[in-house]
């Protein structure tokens, strides 16, 4: 039996919804292979389930057909032959009219082959017929967030009829160590950085008796699953739109982010409303991450793009540049783990690693009670010029602001960090002169006896303090 790490409070939440006294709507999305399904199927277990899953890239006669396939597979009846889905959905009406019953559509971007039609009718069906009994729940599961944002929660025939809506994020630093509870914290931390917290990839990883071992057969084999991942995964959240892997590619290039503007102006497209839709989409998946300046409000201007999802950062930054590579039959990823360029793109990727966590940091450092912004901060003279730039920055409602320098080296850090961190200090002290800055380390290794007597920085927190048990309320950016 699958083992099920985190999601713990989701799915007390959801069993919560479905023991309410009266029908409920739930929504859940997320990216492929981020758990939606397990979470649905550990949340109703022992209860009267109706579940259903939709076809990748069929006609809406398949589905239907599907559907009705599934339904008699599951009630043990003859199965029917229907051409529409006012039809086929009716049939739920007599089989969930008595007792606790949880209906599930699941991957139904596919069910509805992204047509309002069947929202309508689920509707439809619903509010005349299923929810006549007070103990039904109707779960509608998709991994095309923008599809299930649009044309399921704002849609005209369910806005405002949902009860609950569960955006699923890959799972935190001390969920993923649940599945390596042998391994050190580098290993932990090092599989984050390279598949991030997504089950389906961690269950693959925790199969080898090493993380190292697990990459090397898995993302540099010819027949490795994540060389062909990549693919996968966008054919079936995108289909065969190119734009979507060329926005991806220019944002691997250029890890720190980049402007609307540039994004435009680097692919030689409009910076109009088909490019934020499509940034939208990539954003509403799990992909991206638009980075705001704490202090600018959301049309700004210096909005950047950043890429955040550590699978496909690793794959087009770091796996597809190698597959030309010629090394003996297990020993390149190895090899590659000693270059500069992986070593400065897993540099990179812990700063991700601690964004993503800021609120882990907050509890650290013991200011979790105290209301606070976060984001990053760009001083820029005009929005191309170099500059400073943190990308770790609390504004707290004390007044205080906590500057946070992020490093992962294989030695200690040296003393030039001070001077390093100074400046950034120069630029907050300009902008914000009355407050007071608490400056911060977050480093994989410790610090130079220097640094660390210096008492230049409040606190220096080493990355296994990351790994460490956090609630639910404390995911996510």
């Amino acid at each position: 039996m699958k083992t099920f790490f985190g999601r713990k409070v989701e799915k007390e939440q959801l069993e919560a919804l479905i023991e309410r006294p009266r029908p409920c709507i739930a929504v859940i999305y997320g990216r492929r292979r981020v758990g939606k399904s397990e979470l649905i199927r550990q949340a109703t277990q022992g209860r009267n389930l109706l579940s259903f899953e939709g076809l990748e890239g069929q006609s809406k006669q398949k589905q239907i057909r599907n559907f009705l396939f599934q339904l008699a597979e599951q009630t043990g009846t003859e199965r029917k032959q229907i051409s529409n889905w006012q039809e086929a959905l009716i049939l739920l009406r007599d089989l969930t009219a008595h007792g606790q019953w949880v209906i599930v559509l699941d991957e139904f971007q596919w069910i509805a082959n992204y047509q309002n039609e069947l929202v309508s009718v689920v509707k439809m069906i619903w509010e005349r017929y299923l929810s006549r009994n007070p103990e039904v729940t109707l779960i509608l599961c998709g991994s095309i967030a923008s599809f299930m944002k649009s044309k399921v929660l704002k849609s005209s025939a369910l806005y405002g009829r949902t009860d609950y809506e569960l955006n699923l994020r890959a799972l935190q630093l001390h969920e993923i160590a649940q599945f390596f509870p042998e391994k050190g914290t580098d290993e932990i931390l090092e599989t984050a950085m390279l598949v991030g917290g997504i089950p389906k990839y961690l269950e693959l990883v925790a199969e080898h008796p090493s993380v190292y071992d697990a990459i090397e057969g898995l993302a540099f084999s010819p027949s490795g699953f994540f060389q062909t991942e990549y693919d996968r995964l966008f054919a079936s959240h995108f289909g065969k739109k190119p734009i979507y892997r060329r926005i991806i590619r220019l944002l691997s290039d250029n890890p720190y982010g980049l402007t609307v503007s540039r994004i435009a102006a680097e692919l030689g497209i409009a910076a109009g409303g088909s490019l934020s839709r499509q940034l939208d989409d990539l954003e509403s998946a799990g992909f991206l991450h638009a980075m705001i300046p704490f202090d600018k409000p959301d049309n700004s201007k210096l909005l950047k793009y950043v890429l955040i999802d550590a699978y496909v950062r690793f794959y087009t930054a770091i796996i597809r540049g190698e597959q030309r590579t010629q090394t003996m039959p297990g020993t390149q990823f190895r090899a590659l783990m000693s270059s500069p360029s992986y070593r400065s793109w897993l540099g990179r990727s812990f700063e991700y690693l601690c964004m993503q966590h800021h609120r882990e940091i907050s509890r650290i450092l013991g200011f979790e009670g105290i209301p606070y912004r976060v984001g990053p901060f760009f001083q820029r003279k005009n929005l191309n010029a170099p500059g400073v730039q943190i990308d770790l920055l609390y504004e707290r409602s004390d007044k205080v602001l906590v500057l946070c320098e992020m490093k992962y080296l294989l030695g200690t850090v040296p003393g030039e960090i001070i001077s390093q961190t100074d400046k950034k200090v120069a630029a907050l002290q300009q902008k914000y002169p009355s407050r007071t800055i608490l400056k911060v380390l977050l480093t994989r290794s410790s610090a130079t006896e220097t640094v660390a007597r210096s008492g230049y920085f409040f606190r220096i927190i080493r990355a296994d303090e990351l790994i460490g048990p956090a609630s639910a309320s404390e995911k996510g950016w």
